[in-house]
Parts: C-alpha cells; sequence; structure tokens
C-alpha cells in the first residue's frame, strides 16, 4: 500500500497539536492499519506522557546522528499496537534534521505521523517536505487563526514547486459569542475544515490518566469528530493521497492581500501584511 506521510503543524502552541496526533494514530492503529507516530518536538516532546509509555533514553535525536537504530527506539503502545518514535529527554545541540528523509524512507508503515513542534523551523520544513499531506491545527481565536495562515505560507514560501495537501482542524470550539465562527475561518483561508473539535473537558483527563481519550471515552463528542475523519483517512488505504491541484484554497502571499477588506478579514489581513512586512 502506498505510504502515507503526515506532519501535523500548529503556528502556536497549546492548540491541541499533539492530542490529535495521538489520537488519529490510535485509531488508525486499532483499525489494523500500520502506523507509527513520530514525535519530532525535541526541545518539549510529549508524545510519550500521551501514551503512557516510559521515556526512552534513545529517540528520534539518537536514530538522526546514527547512534541508535530503530529497533531500539520503536516502543509499542500495547492497548492499540501503535508504534512511536519519541524525541528523547538529552539536551541536544545541533540536530542532523537533514537525514529526516532517510529515516521516513525507513520506516515501511501504511501511516508515519509526525507531530511537528509549534511555529516554523528547519526541522519542521524537513519534516513537512517529506509528507504528502500537513494537517493544520488552530483553535477558534484570533492569534491561533493568524500564527496558522502566517505558518502555511511559509510553508509554502520555502516549499515552492512541491505539490502537497493542506487539511485544517478546529479545535476547542464551545460556540462562544467572542469565538472566531467556523464560517470565518473557512473563508480566511478559502477551503473547508476538514474537521470541527468540540471543547471536551474530558482532554486534559485523559492526558492525566496517559491514555489517549478514544480508548478512555470512546463515546465522547471528541471521540466521536475524530473516529469519522480517520475513517474517512482509511478509505484511502489502497491508494495516494489525492495530490492534485485544489483550486479552493488561497492562502499564497499575494492573495491574502486580496480579502474581504472589511470586518475581521481586514483587521487580520493587517496583522498579517505586518507579521510578514508585506
Amino acid at each position: 500500500m502506498p505510504k502515507k506521510i503526515i506532519s501535523v503543524v500548529s503556528g502556536k502552541g497549546g492548540v491541541g497539536k499533539s492530542t490529535l496526533a495521538v489520537n488519529i494514530a490510535t485509531l488508525l492503529s486499532r483499525a489494523g492499519a500500520s502506523t507509527v507516530l513520530i514525535d519530532a518536538d525535541i526541545y518539549n516532546p510529549c508524545v510519550f506522557f500521551h501514551l503512557g509509555l516510559s521515556p526512552q533514553s534513545s529517540g528520534l535525536q539518537e536514530l538522526l546522528d546514527g547512534s541508535a537504530t530503530i529497533e531500539e527506539t520503536l516502543p509499542i503502545h500495547p492497548a492499540s499496537g501503535l508504534r512511536c518514535i519519541s524525541s528523547s529527554l538529552h539536551t541536544y545541540g545541533k540536530i542532523k534534521i537533514g537525514r529526516m528523509h532517510k529515516l521516513i524512507d525507513m520506516l515501511n508503515y501504511e501511516y508515519i505521523i509526525i507531530d511537528c513542534p509549534p511555529g516554523f523551523s528547519p526541522l519542521i520544513e524537513e519534516a513537512v517536505s517529506s509528507s504528502n499531506n500537513v494537517f493544520v491545527m488552530m483553535t477558534p481565536d484570533m492569534p491561533s487563526c493568524t500564527a496558522a495562515l502566517k505558518l502555511v505560507t511559509f510553508i509554502r514560501n520555502h516549499l515552492k514547486g512541491r505539490e502537497m495537501r493542506f487539511t485544517y482542524f478546529l479545535n476547542r470550539v464551545s460556540n462562544s459569542p467572542y469565538e472566531i465562527h467556523p464560517r470565518e475561518v473557512e473563508s480566511l483561508f478559502h477551503t473547508r475544515l476538514a474537521s470541527i473539535i468540540d471543547e471536551d473537558l474530558d482532554v486534559p483527563k485523559s492526558i492525566a490518566a496517559k491514555t489517549p481519550l478514544v480508548l478512555m471515552s470512546p463515546q465522547g463528542r471528541f471521540s466521536k469528530t475524530l473516529r469519522s475523519f480517520s475513517s474517512m483517512l482509511l478509505r484511502s488505504r489502497d491508494h495516494s493521497f489525492d495530490m492534485s491541484p485544489q483550486p479552493q484554497e488561497t492562502v499564497q502571499p499575494q492573495q491574502v492581500q486580496t480579502m474581504e477588506k472589511t470586518g475581521f478579514f481586514a483587521w487580520l489581513s493587517g496583522i498579517f501584511r505586518r507579521f510578514t512586512g508585506r
């Protein structure tokens, strides 16, 4: 089966990116798809906390510098069968991120999910350039949406000429009057949101319990939403991700300035231009 490589990114921290990566990877593995989750946040690794795995003495950093083998750094999550490569807790200087492509080539799994650190860095650029699909996570507030827009534009600028699919998630939606409405977010990115995930107070409980929420509370709102999305992913197991152009997405820098010039979009576009100097 074609290898499906997914980078999970966010413009800022605290939006639920790792929770999304862990729970989707768990669902895919439980459904019988061979899946490996890579915790690429070398500065703040947390995937092993979510899964209840012991911190590894060797991890992604050691794999990249050649001082450890895949067999030494690939623990199995017993409840789901998910394989996980975590970043080690050792303090590192320079990371040999240029070897990420080679590592991914060595992993013989249907789904390779890379939980990236927030923001944009050479490590994220390397992970994204190896991927078929980029999952962009945000919450319904101005800082998160603005950071996501900036991140997507940075990725497109740094990886010009490479076709990739962006999939957008809006997390922690509670329908409060101060939130940005999902339709406004869709208008900002000129594409449909892949999933709108309601606020679920069981998420922090599951992290404290070191159990993915899709296993701890399979009938909860969060779990049902992600199960529906993962079912769509599984329907594409026998073929590659659709990498055809997506004309509905218009987040190129020159296109950002042609958005509506009233209300929310005028304000957000102005902020974006100040960030990028455009």
